[in-house]
């Protein structure tokens, strides 16, 4: 007879992003298990019950925000999980056709905080500076401190925020608003 044999298992994934709308952006992560020989199987537990409804399950099992909590963190929140089982996947890799099971995540980024933190400061600092338009041009000390404050503490800003980011070879927004 047949035998069904299922575990928990924790995996730690990469995933290709694009940063270029950050930090307004969403990413998807897809993730692939492969069966390991043609003998065995590999199945998500799509369609094991209200009568084979795979909608029902992703539904009540992968997308309720129980689910959503544990694959979220402070940055990122997980707003939906999609999965779907395969069979035939040969190729370069695999000289037969395997069983596998692909899952998406979608992960948004909670801009909240480089809202308050990044955008919010740099539209004040921008205001400040051009405030120096304002000021009598026989004060030159003081219009070159005001300019000069906000041209410091808007380098330090993007610093920051290209520190906690890859070295990329694109625009990103984010960045292009902070050096505009």
């Amino acid at each position: 007879g047949a035998v069904w044999y299922s575990y928990r298992a924790s995996f730690d994934v990469k995933c290709g992003m694009d940063f270029s709308e950050m930090p307004w952006d969403t990413q998807e992560c897809y993730v692939r298990l492969v069966a390991a020989d043609e003998h065995s199987r590999m199945t998500l537990a799509l369609g094991d019950i209200a009568g084979g409804d795979a909608a029902y399950y992703e539904r009540n099992v992968y997308n309720t925000p129980q689910m959503h909590h544990l694959m979220s963190s402070t940055e990122w929140e997980c707003t939906e999980i999609r999965g779907r089982n395969g069979t035939g996947l040969a190729g370069r890799l695999f000289a037969s056709s395997k069983d596998y099971v692909e899952l998406v995540f979608t992960f948004e980024r909670r801009s909240a905080w480089y809202a308050n933190n990044v955008v919010r400061p740099t539209i004040l600092l921008v205001a400040i500076s051009w405030l120096s338009f304002f000021i009598s041009r026989t004060a030159v000390p003081a219009r070159v401190a005001m300019t000069l404050i906000c041209y410091l503490t808007l380098s330090n800003l993007n610093s920051m925020v290209s520190a906690s980011l890859p070295k990329l070879s694109y625009y990103v927004r984010l960045l292009g608003l902070m050096t505009a």
